[in-house]
């Protein structure tokens, strides 16, 4: 399954062949990618407006919500059950896959930022 995001705030499934599965639509403008648990049964989607949910693949249900402080323009990283964030206000997160209303950690950055995080 393909899923995209748009500024409009729809985030639409799509069949490999392109061929349209389902959509929810949202609120916010969405800038970022998705990011999918390792076994596919959960996407995380992150709205500009600082806000971050956790939908089921099966019908984008709305499976958990939290709200960040900032606004998010980069891309999401799922990496070993982590969910890292990077805000355009200077601020890094990172949050268990489980979603938990509190961070496992922040960092401030010196300068605005501009991509999206990667580990290397």
């Amino acid at each position: 399954m393909l899923v995209v995001c748009s500024l409009s705030g729809k985030v639409s499934a799509l069949k490999k062949d392109l061929k349209h599965l389902f959509s929810n639509q949202f609120k916010a403008p969405i800038f970022s990618s998705p990011a999918c648990s390792s076994d596919e049964s959960t996407i995380f989607i992150a709205f500009v407006t600082g806000d971050v949910m956790k939908l089921s693949t099966k019908d984008f249900s709305v499976q958990q919500k939290i709200t960040t402080g900032g606004l998010l323009y980069s891309n999401l990283l799922l990496y070993n059950s982590k969910l890292y964030l990077a805000s355009h206000d200077s601020l890094l997160y990172c949050f268990s896959d489980s979603l938990s209303e509190k961070p496992e950690w922040t960092s401030v950055t010196s300068d605005k930022v501009s991509s999206s995080p990667g580990i290397v």
